[in-house]
């Protein structure tokens, strides 16, 4: 599936959506759902293999997977982050949003950990 199926089906779901509204409300947050889950299922097999290609070259760069583990992590907790955040919104909460992006804020912060300690290591070896 490619990218403009993926936007055509999103434009046909949020019109869907929108008559629904008006009529049941909440079946429109339903087929918002299921547009979602569509189309990240159609995506994944993608960003698996992406990540696949992207631990291959960090192999091939002698990058340790002590950093690019996190990394993929951290980009993964973005985009989960995201789509939740946004369901809460379209489902009218915003507090609930809100809270959402705090959390994945701090799980993105308490990943990156090790990283800034190995950094901020090298640094105070520089220094002395």
């Amino acid at each position: 599936m490619n990218m403009a199926l993926y936007a055509g089906l999103a434009i046909a779901a949020a019109f869907l959506a929108l008559c629904l509204k008006q009529v049941k409300p909440e079946f429109a947050l339903l087929v918002s759902l299921a547009a979602v889950v569509f189309i990240m299922a159609a995506a994944l097999p993608r960003a698996v293999l992406m990540a696949a290609d992207i631990e291959k070259f960090a192999q091939e760069g002698g990058i340790s997977q002590n950093y690019i583990l996190p990394v993929m992590k951290i980009i993964g907790i973005a985009y989960i982050t995201e789509i939740a955040s946004d369901i809460c919104a379209d489902a009218g909460e915003k507090a609930l949003s809100s809270h959402v992006e705090t959390a994945g804020k701090i799980a993105a912060a308490v990943i990156s950990l090790p990283i800034a300690e190995e950094v901020f290591g090298l640094i105070l070896g520089l220094l002395n």
